[in-house]
């Protein structure tokens, strides 16, 4: 409506696709949306493919963060809190040179920590879930709670990385508030939540260490402590 011809990629773009769809003319600007905090990290991901192709990076979407606070620190270059705003600076770049290529935004030890965890993530996921079952076999009383408690660790995962490339420990505690009060709805434990922490931990390697940090500071985050093997969890 004004006046841009605009490509709808889609969501879920690997990053190396979405590099190649662009190169090697890339448009003046990429709108990115987020929508929850265990989908940063993805958004992290794309951003840094963007800046590496010199493009200008906006943001759009409650996964950035209460009025975009985390968008900024994951690599974009401006947050829009509408579709109208979005617009607007669309048409404030329009004008503007193209940026450099840049490296992806954060903390140089966090971003290698975040990568190899993209690597190694479903293998932690994978040895958290069999672990959980051990001690709960109640798990394993259905195909949709095995298939429930591994998405769960899944996303617990997921946001810890966001957290970490994101440099804040907020994003954690928004998920942690947010999954506690989903379990209490449904008459479940809230004691799951720093559970699923731990069982993450536990399966991520010790070389890991900003990760593991993260994951104790977001147990102290919780209103439970973890539960134990004689806890009911279904």
């Amino acid at each position: 409506m004004r006046g841009f011809d605009v490509d709808f990629i889609g969501p879920s773009v690997p990053a190396d696709d979405l590099v190649g769809f662009l190169d090697p003319a890339p448009p003046p600007a990429v709108i990115v949306s987020c929508t929850t905090q265990m989908s940063l990290v993805g958004a992290w991901r794309t951003i840094s493919a963007l800046r590496s192709l010199g493009t200008r990076v906006i943001a759009g979407g409650r996964g950035f963060g209460p009025a975009g606070s985390w968008a900024v620190a994951v690599g974009a270059d401006d947050f829009a809190d509408s579709f109208a705003s979005g617009a607007d600076l669309l048409v404030a770049c329009d004008s503007l040179p193209a940026p450099r290529a840049r490296e992806p935004a954060g903390d140089p030890a966090a971003i290698a920590e975040a990568e190899s965890i993209h690597t190694y993530g479903e293998t932690a996921v994978e040895a958290a879930i069999q672990s959980a079952a051990r001690r709960w076999p109640a798990i394993r009383s259905t195909p949709a709670a095995y298939r429930a408690t591994r998405e769960d660790i899944s996303a617990t995962l997921k946001t810890l990385t966001s957290a970490l490339v994101a440099g804040s420990d907020d994003v954690l505690a928004e998920f942690i508030g947010w999954f506690e009060d989903v379990l209490a709805s449904r008459g479940l434990p809230i004691g799951y939540v720093p559970t699923a922490l731990e069982l993450v931990a536990d399966f991520l390697p010790d070389s890991f260490p900003l990760a593991h940090a993260v994951a104790v500071r977001g147990i102290g985050l919780c209103r439970s402590a973890p539960m134990k093997a004689s806890d009911p969890v279904i």
